[in-house]
Parts: C-alpha cells; sequence; structure tokens
C-alpha cells in the first residue's frame, strides 16, 4: 500500500516537472471537508493548482487526499488515500467547473484488505475570499463502486 502510493506520488511530482505548459498564478493550497454518499466521512486534501498561461481561462492541479470513512462493526477504521490530477476551466473571474481524474486506495478495516482503483468526478469550486474557497463535487471511485457527494473549504497561499 506505501509503496504504490509512493509511486502515484513521484510519479505525479515528475509529471509537474516536465510538462511544457506555461503557468501563472499557481498556488499550493489546502482543504477540508465532509463527503456524503455510499461512503461517507470527513477528507482531508493538499494540492498545487494553476490558470494556463495561453489565455488563463484554463486550469490545471494536482492533489494528494486522506478520507477517513469511520470505523466497522468491529472497530476497525476505514480509509482511502490517493491522488488526482483536476483540469478545469473557469465560468467568470471567481468560478470554475472541473473534472477529477485520479487513482484511490481504499482500506477496509474490518476485512483488512486494501483495494485500488479509478476515481472520476465533476465539480465546482469559487472564491468566497481572499484566499479562501468553497468547492462542491460528485465523485464516482470504481475499486468499491462507490458516488459521493463532497463539499470543501480549501485555503490557497498566494
Amino acid at each position: 500500500f506505501k509503496t504504490m502510493f509512493k509511486k502515484i506520488l513521484l510519479s505525479s511530482v515528475v509529471l509537474a516537472i516536465s510538462s511544457s505548459v506555461s503557468f501563472a498564478e499557481g498556488a499550493p493550497y489546502v482543504g477540508g471537508g465532509l463527503g456524503i454518499g455510499s461512503k461517507s466521512g470527513i477528507n482531508f486534501f493538499g494540492g498545487y493548482g494553476t490558470r494556463v498561461r495561453q489565455n488563463r481561462n484554463y486550469y490545471l492541479g494536482g492533489e494528494i487526499f486522506l478520507e477517513n470513512l469511520g470505523y466497522s462493526q468491529v472497530n476497525h477504521m476505514n480509509y482511502a488515500l490517493g491522488a488526482s490530477l483536476m483540469p478545469g476551466i473557469f465560468l467568470n473571474s471567481n468560478t470554475m467547473a472541473y473534472t477529477r481524474l485520479g487513482i484511490e486506495a481504499f482500506r477496509n478495516g474490518s476485512l483488512h484488505n486494501t483495494s485500488t482503483g479509478a476515481q472520476l468526478g465533476l465539480g465546482l469550486q469559487t472564491n468566497l475570499a481572499k484566499n479562501w474557497d468553497v468547492r462542491g463535487e460528485y465523485v464516482y471511485t470504481s475499486n468499491i463502486h462507490t458516488k459521493q457527494f463532497n463539499i470543501g473549504l480549501l485555503y490557497k497561499f498566494n
């Protein structure tokens, strides 16, 4: 499980460094939120996102996340860990629509097993105040066939 996550993280870093696209207004961010659906719980995330320079209406971000999905019936923690690429487009100066294309490893504490699958999602993110954004997204995860709505608050370090 740890080896797989290290490979995902290393691949994301190599992709970001080797990209030939020019970027502007990039900033790291952190945040947290709630997930409601077939797997509900709290989530924490961090990443880096930027507007693409050509016409500055496009967005490209990368994110890692941890979801605490509560405890099973025999008091074992269920959680998920993953990484996503998040391309998007700005609808106006404060709001963007984005897609989430990622990979997630889900750990079932009561069964003592881990499964890995693709993650696909659609979302909207808008600026609330300087450095603060709110987002809502719908995400499907293939390994455990879940459909979930996430709402989150994030802080951008710019």
